[in-house]
């Protein structure tokens, strides 16, 4: 389980409520929501039940993660379809054709660049 309260207090921010801070206490499963002076009755409401229903699970971390960057998520399925691709190649590699080697290298080549040039523009 992810206690990272950073996602909830943006989840609280982008429903209008003003915060100063959200806390978490993993050890008795308690989130701690500190009001600004100009959050409504309504809005602290709104608040707490978006805290009371947070899902905390890691399935869920990993849902909101790749909807707030679906750019890592793309870069991470090319990164695993070019493992298996690696992998497949040394399923075979001792039988394989010098011609083979120089084609599955510049293919392996030219993938990792990609990866690379993708990693380079997340930051």
């Amino acid at each position: 389980m992810s206690w990272d309260a950073g996602p909830l207090t943006d989840a609280i921010k982008a429903a209008g409520v003003p915060v100063v801070s959200v806390s978490v206490n993993s050890k008795i499963g308690t989130v701690q929501i500190e009001y600004a002076d100009a959050a409504t009755p309504e809005q602290r409401n709104q608040a707490r039940t978006i805290a009371d229903t947070w899902d905390w699970s890691d399935e869920a971390r990993v849902v909101r993660d790749a909807a707030a960057h679906p750019e890592r998520t793309d870069l991470r399925q090319q990164a695993a379809a070019a493992l298996q691709i690696c992998d497949d190649y040394l399923t075979l590699a001792d039988a394989a054709t010098a011609a083979q080697v120089r084609a599955q290298v510049k293919f392996l080549t030219q993938a990792v660049k990609r990866l690379i040039k993708r990693l380079v523009q997340l930051d």
